[in-house]
């Protein structure tokens, strides 16, 4: 497989540090996220180290929004471990049921940037 630089995303990220609490097989992680799109986020600083085992499964996404916590549901698509040019943590995308939700989310996202 080759790097061709391309970005494959649909929707722009932004950065963020909000607080996150992840549950997923009745675990519980927790950490912030670095960064929220309309489909996803990137939950980073995850507590306690999350599995390999753990991608493609189903969780709930709890995240502070400096005013009250929000859930979304979705699916852990993505592990990344430490290195230089990523922090540990995982991908997480939200379910289609909860893309309401998400627009919330990334409206608070942008609010917190002004």
């Amino acid at each position: 497989m080759s790097y061709t630089g391309r970005e494959k995303r649909r929707h722009v990220r932004l950065p963020i540090d909000l607080q996150y609490r992840l549950v997923v097989d009745d675990l519980e992680y927790s950490g912030h996220m670095e960064d929220i799109s309309l489909s996803g986020a990137y939950l980073a600083s995850i507590e306690p180290e999350f599995p390999a085992s753990g991608v493609s499964r189903q969780g709930v996404l709890n995240i502070n929004t400096r005013n009250e916590w929000v859930e979304v549901s979705g699916e852990v698509v993505y592990r990344g471990s430490k290195s230089e040019l990523f922090p540990q943590g995982v991908g997480f995308a939200f379910s289609q049921e909860d893309k309401e939700i998400a627009s919330v989310i990334w409206n608070v996202s942008i609010q917190s940037l002004k």
